[in-house]
């Protein structure tokens, strides 16, 4: 394109030329403009990254004092996980929909769910755990769910010990105590993984408005107790105060 054959040839000398350059290296430049918007976008999404520095070592503090008789266990053995909920979640397969659609008429991706987001520790970050939280409490699952929809804390200690070896009535009397649907406890155990022993779920709010829940679990059959979640709602309301700055 030269300027002679254009109409910004009657413009300022500099935005003529700017203009030109700009028509010339579009393709790059609208390129850079998507990814940095997608950049923003990501960044007022998760909020101040220095707000979730912050969070994760308070979520480090409270497992280390939470569990402070289990010192000398591994990290992992006792966990606290940060919870959003979230009225959309795309989960493509799990073990309630095997060999079927990947969602069922009481599991679809609008129906509410609680997304883990944050974890104490720096192993067993990657987790696949997420929990239905509908409208229709009675179908809310886990803790976590019971938690929500009761807008109270919960706490099931004492659960079963299960292995390879445990039997379907064992798996389901564990599913019941957690409200978790039965085939993903089969699915756990099938796998050789080791469930929680007890678990407790916090309600969280933001703004007096309910956010997510933070979830405590232990190998220990009498790791998390309703004491202790009691006697911790200073960390949960220096955690609310922090996501209300994230947001």
């Amino acid at each position: 394109m030269t300027l002679e054959s254009h109409t910004y040839e009657q413009w300022p000398y500099y935005a003529a030329h700017t203009i030109a350059w700009l028509q010339s290296y579009s393709f790059p430049i609208w390129l850079s403009l998507g990814i940095l918007s997608i950049l923003g976008w990501l960044l007022r999404w998760r909020g101040d990254p220095w707000i979730w520095d912050k969070l994760q070592v308070l979520l480090d503090k409270f497992q280390e004092i939470a569990f402070s008789s289990y010192a000398n266990h591994i990290k992992d053995h006792h966990r606290v996980t940060l919870f959003k909920y979230k009225k959309w979640h795309w989960r493509i397969s799990t073990p309630m929909t095997k060999g079927t659609w990947p969602w069922t008429k009481d599991r679809l991706p609008w129906s509410g769910w609680l997304i883990p987001i944050l974890r104490s520790g720096r192993t067993s970050q990657k987790t696949k755990a997420v929990f239905m939280a509908p409208d229709n409490g009675n179908l809310a699952e886990g803790v976590a769910g019971k938690a929500w929809v009761a807008n109270n804390i919960i706490v099931a200690p004492n659960l079963p010990n299960l292995s390879s070896s445990s039997s379907d009535q064992q798996i389901a009397r564990y599913a019941k105590r957690t409200t978790c649907p039965a085939p993903i406890v089969k699915d756990y155990v099938a796998r050789g993984r080791d469930l929680p022993r007890s678990i407790g779920a916090i309600p969280i709010e933001v703004n007096n408005v309910p956010w997510g829940v933070l979830v405590l679990d232990s190998r220990e059959e009498k790791g998390v107790t309703p004491e202790l979640l009691n006697s911790y709602t200073l960390i949960v309301n220096s955690i609310s105060q922090l996501l209300e700055k994230a947001k």
